[in-house]
């Protein structure tokens, strides 16, 4: 389900997802900075957790059967939000460079344009294997 430019989105609109996607490649480089200071080795396995934003708890359902459908992670719930609905996630173990990082933030903040949603935050921990 991979479309364009979308007049639908009224939560995470097409205007803030170009807005945001300059700030989302930052903060990858500063996610995988702050893990690499904490010890992080290049190709380091590590299982990230994650979260999108949307108004209508809806859009979250559809996003999960998504994520479900073509990604090996866990949805761990979707809840009330200060600001609407939010859906919390893990990964499966990612080997974790500086463009391993980036590119899978850029491709689940798109995932979350598709859907209406705002890919929120994510993190991880260091393993000590490699």
């Amino acid at each position: 389900m991979t479309r364009g430019p979308s007049r639908d989105n009224q939560f995470f609109t097409w205007d803030d997802f170009v807005e945001n996607f300059g700030s989302e490649m930052r903060s990858a480089e500063e996610v995988y900075r702050g893990m690499v200071e904490s010890g992080l080795k290049d190709n380091c396995l590590c299982n990230f957790d994650f979260a999108f934003l949307s108004d209508k708890k809806q859009k979250l359902e559809r996003l999960t059967d998504f994520i479900r459908a073509h990604y090996p992670y866990s949805i761990t719930g979707i809840q009330r939000a200060a600001e609407g609905w939010e859906l919390n996630g893990v990964t499966d173990e990612v080997a974790v460079t500086a463009d391993n990082l980036m590119y899978w933030a850029l491709d689940m903040a798109k995932r979350g344009y598709e859907f209406d949603a705002e890919f929120d935050a994510y993190g991880a921990r260091a393993r000590t294997r490699g």
